[in-house]
């Protein structure tokens, strides 16, 4: 009995299985990949990594709260083209957003500007780096979260600043003259009023 019986695979699994004079190692005419058993594992493998239609079934994946997935491109001379990139997965923006909602910032009121700079920093500048490392332009939305209780909390604690806009324009004037006070104002300084 050969490893190909005893095994998960429909294929041979040693060269010695293989009919006399077929090659052991091919390449997928569709998507390139290497492939072992000659006919017979690429037949499995179209079995397994691809659609009918011959596209992939493994369009995205989640690993280590990355989703890589195919996202667009451009290159140096502007052309744009797909490409499979990791970007901060759903999962993970789901898990920093309730985070960042627990700390309840705009609450607060009895803190300095600075006192809750010290206090999110590190944790906002470790996500920055970790997440930031592929897709940074994907942080967006949770920056903004941020700046928008950084805004509620200048609200709250101002009364003269009471107004959403004035409010906001307090913050960016603020970014504007100490642009490294908060790890997130890197990214940017604009905020999803609420």
């Amino acid at each position: 009995m050969t490893r190909a019986a005893l095994g998960p695979h429909s294929h041979p699994l040693t060269p010695a299985d293989l009919p006399p004079g077929t090659a052991w190692w091919s390449s997928c005419p569709d998507c390139r990949s290497p492939i072992q058993g000659g006919p017979l594992g690429l037949r499995a493998h179209r079995r397994t990594a691809h659609r009918p239609d011959r596209s992939f079934i493994h369009e995205a994946f989640t690993f280590l709260g990355y989703t890589f997935r195919a996202r667009k491109n451009r290159s140096r001379r502007g052309n744009v083209f797909l490409s499979f990139e990791p970007g901060i997965s759903r999962e993970a923006l789901t898990r920093i957003g309730r985070e960042v909602r627990s700390w309840h910032l705009h609450t607060r009121t009895g803190s300095s500007f600075v006192q809750l700079a010290r206090r999110i920093n590190p944790v906002v500048a470790g996500w920055i780096n970790y997440y930031g490392r592929f897709r940074w332009c994907e942080l967006e939305p949770f920056v903004m979260r941020i700046n928008a209780y950084l805004v509620r909390w200048i609200r709250n604690k101002y009364k003269r600043f009471a107004g959403k806009r004035k409010a906001l324009a307090k913050m960016q004037e603020i970014a504007r003259r100490y642009p490294r006070m908060f790890a997130q104002w890197r990214i940017s300084v604009c905020a999803v009023v609420v």
